[in-house]
């Protein structure tokens, strides 16, 4: 086994040169070990020379096997370019013009200037050194704080106005995100599109960050976006918070469905809105509560944490509850039925029955009942006032085929 090492030094001012062997490890190149023993390569006046364990072997055979070797491959880096410093950049009093004659210099752009320039005085002391992109936001900066605005005019031009109106003009529209760019003070329009919030409710948010007398918010409701003009800087600033806001709402309620089984869905309402109104009210204040008739089930929206309440009021009320009336049915051995129905009207009514014998048995009967409910009662005369013994729901009616009465109450 043969292995040829080639070392190349390159020196090029400016560049970084790569040299890439693939095939070979570092290792084998410095020791150049193989099985076959130690070998040395020394490079003399362009020929190879390569001795194992000692001996000369084939001196003159490197250039035929020169192309059997991994080719090289050289990478170029370039470094990274270094920021451009200015020793210090103070401002006195410079009037616009001054000042966007600078900004020309800073940017190395033409600046197409509106005629109507403000007319103001800008001052500037950067306290030592600064770069030139710190220098360029700052001389930007002055004037859109002193109502010139900035406008970006293709690659070769800037556009320089009073701040009023600045929408007019046309500026630059930003389809990508603004966040890659390096903050500055020109002038931008981007268009937000939401999805969560309304555009109403997005120019709610950003109300207070645009900038006075500059920034505008037009709400795009069919497409529910926003198109903004403004700052680069606010633009970014507006694109990170309606990264933040521009989600989905946390539902903090729980919807609950309650079906009834023994009780009917409406008194339950009807029970716990009366509640809501009185000791319950700053717990079930913002609940809402609806009865769906058809399949007997309470609608609950609440609050979770007012779910242990909802829930302990449905137990005590959804409970199976015996009647307070009841139907039975009495059947007569010797008497009539519907003589003894008249008899017990008349008693419940409170209708005296005029005696017709002394030995008439609906008389006796009659007295005889009157005289039970006097005792019970302790007063006399107790049966004739209504309803005093008998509940007012009471009905009585006889079955004469089987001589018995069927009484509810």
């Amino acid at each position: 086994m043969k292995i040829y090492v080639f070392k190349h030094i390159i020196s090029i001012i400016g560049l970084s040169l790569i040299l890439v062997s693939p095939g070979l490890s570092a290792q084998e190149v410095v020791e150049g070990t193989t099985q076959g023993g130690l070998v040395r390569e020394e490079i003399q006046e362009g020929l190879v020379r390569e001795e194992v364990n000692g001996d000369l072997v084939n001196e003159n055979s490197a250039d035929e096997e020169l192309a059997e070797l991994p080719q090289v491959e050289i990478v170029a880096q370039e470094p990274p370019q270094k920021e451009v410093m200015i020793d210090s950049l103070v401002l006195v009093d410079e009037s616009v013009n001054q000042v966007l004659d600078l900004l020309e210099q800073l940017t190395n752009k033409t600046i197409l200037r509106q005629q109507d320039l403000p007319k103001i005085k800008i001052n500037l002391n950067s306290n030592g050194k600064i770069s030139k992109r710190d220098a360029v936001l700052a001389v930007e900066s002055l004037l859109s704080m002193n109502g010139v605005a900035i406008v970006e005019m293709g690659n070769s031009f800037l556009k320089a106005g009073p701040a009023a109106g600045v929408q007019t003009q046309s500026p630059r529209m930003l389809t990508e995100t603004s966040l890659n760019a390096d903050p500055s003070q020109r002038i931008y329009s981007k268009v937000y599109r939401l999805k969560y919030l309304s555009p109403q409710e997005g120019i709610q948010v950003i109300a207070g960050i645009g900038t006075k007398n500059l920034s505008s918010q037009v709400p795009l409701l069919k497409s529910n976006a926003i198109l903004v003009v403004d700052t680069l800087t606010n633009l970014q600033r507006i694109e990170r918070l309606f990264a933040e806001l521009d989600k989905p709402l946390a539902l903090q309620e729980e919807l609950l469905f309650y079906p009834m089984k023994y009780v009917n869905v409406a008194d339950v309402k009807t029970q716990i809105d009366a509640m809501k109104k009185g000791n319950l009210k700053k717990y079930l204040e913002s609940t809402t509560i609806e009865a769906d008739k058809n399949s007997n089930q309470l609608i609950v929206l609440t609050h979770a944490q007012n779910k242990h309440i909802i829930d302990q009021m449905i137990e005590r009320l959804d409970v199976d509850v015996q009647p307070l009336n009841k139907t039975q049915v009495f059947k007569l051995k010797h008497a009539e039925s519907v003589e003894v129905t008249t008899l017990i009207k008349a008693v419940v009514k409170g209708i005296p029955m005029p005696k017709k014998e002394n030995g008439d048995a609906r008389a006796q009967l009659l007295d005889k009942l009157r005289e039970t409910a006097a005792a019970k009662t302790g007063t006399p005369g107790a049966v004739a006032e209504k309803g005093q013994q008998f509940s007012e729901s009471l009905t009585l009616e006889p079955d004469e085929r089987s001589n018995a009465i069927v009484v509810y109450g």
